[in-house]
């Protein structure tokens, strides 16, 4: 087989060609909750399941990762529990087609602040809340002594993310230990959104894996735009899509309705310009510029309302989550005062009886918070008194 290798390119790099994604899932039951495993498959993994019970436990992880792999393929294992503990601990030494190791809330780590992991294998580690074992294994004259585990309370992270100062890529979640697995009660959907995008753009990275989830978002764009419903409804089981000002959208099978009875039709006029695009391993985040005339009922902005024939200029922000291909969700955002001042349904001197003696006027702005997002030069702080 011939290798082209481009100047100052690594060959390693051309070497580890991956034919087949492979994952091995382990945690302690014989069962595993099987949604997790299917999200893992659905975004072209070849997944299989591991159970922590029973004998010779890295003896059956290594001879499943050989099973899965052929000549120049690769596998990553994501462990829960006292599985991933182990799984952590075994590989602290080089195991050539290991790229990854996800642990999610292991029962103890190894010394995060002196071990360190094979540059070949990427390491991520999800913690939960309560206590968390710090294995040691302490030297005397190079000779190393029986492991020794501490207890130690989990710290919260830095900043909202919950990034640890650890030698290897660690994040607290205030949630316990289950979060990740809907089978379970403390299943917190948050916390478990959040360690998924982690752990799919490991996954995606470790294994050389690129997937166009621009091209998804766009083409769903269009189909809305240009009234082809049927194939915007190529979404996600159970996906949703959430207009949070108004409460609008639908789930599942609701949105066939809202799209084709109280989406369109949309102002002739309106122009949508994207403003910027903030693209993730499983979602976009799009700050889009809207402009018209309200000349017809607008159900998902301004329900039941009639036309005003007032010009409205809004930013909106989109979030669209992609899942094996398809979008899952859909949250958008605005803001509603800035709408309804536009059209004339909201004056900002019309404050409530109870606080006139102490608010000359609602702190709400039209136009202008939407000029000013698209580069427009407008005064700032006008709100504020002592300025």
């Amino acid at each position: 087989m011939a290798v082209n290798v481009a100047v100052n390119e690594p060959f390693l790099k051309h070497l580890n060609v991956q034919k087949t994604p492979h994952v091995i899932v382990s945690a302690e039951d014989e069962d595993f909750d099987d949604k997790f495993l299917e999200s893992l498959r659905n975004e072209g993994f070849n997944v299989q399941y591991v159970p922590l019970k029973g004998e010779r436990y890295m003896d059956r992880v290594h001879d499943t990762a050989n099973r899965m792999t052929g000549i120049n393929e690769y596998y990553s294992i994501v462990g829960f529990g006292d599985a991933a503990a182990k799984v952590l601990d075994h590989h602290t030494h080089s195991s050539p087609r290991l790229v990854a190791i996800i642990a999610y809330y292991p029962s103890f780590i190894p010394d995060p602040t002196r071990n360190s992991y094979p540059l070949n294998t990427t390491i991520l580690v999800h913690l939960a809340n309560g206590s968390l074992g710090i294995r040691k294994r302490p030297e005397i004259l190079g000779i190393q002594g029986k492991p020794k585990t501490v207890k130690r309370r989990v710290a919260r992270g830095i900043g909202l993310g919950g990034e640890m100062k650890f030698n290897f890529p660690s994040y607290k979640y205030d949630s316990p230990v289950g979060f990740a697995e809907e089978d379970l009660e403390d299943h917190d959907p948050i916390a478990a959104e959040l360690a998924w995008s982690r752990t799919l753009r490991v996954l995606r990275e470790a294994f050389g894996m690129k997937v166009d989830i621009e091209k998804i978002r766009d083409e769903y764009w269009e189909d809305l735009r240009t009234g082809n419903i049927e194939k915007a409804l190529h979404l996600a089981p159970d996906a949703q899509v959430i207009y949070t000002p108004t409460l609008t959208g639908g789930v599942g099978k609701e949105l066939e309705r809202f799209y084709s009875q109280f989406f369109r039709p949309t102002p002739l006029d309106l122009n949508a310009k994207l403003i910027s695009r903030t693209i993730g391993v499983d979602r976009i985040v799009d700050e889009i510029q809207l402009n018209f005339i309200h000349d017809q009922m607008i159900p998902w902005l301004l329900p039941d309302i009639p036309p005003t024939k007032q010009p409205v200029e809004i930013v909106i922000v989109s979030i669209v989550c992609i899942k094996g291909g398809q979008i899952s969700h859909e949250r958008v955002y605005w803001d509603q005062a800035s709408v309804l001042l536009q059209v004339g349904l909201l004056d900002e001197t019309n404050v409530p009886e109870k606080f006139k003696n102490l608010v000359k006027e609602l702190p709400i702005m039209g136009s202008e918070s939407a000029r000013i997002a698209r580069g427009k030069k407008e005064e700032l702080n006008e709100l504020i008194e002592k300025w």
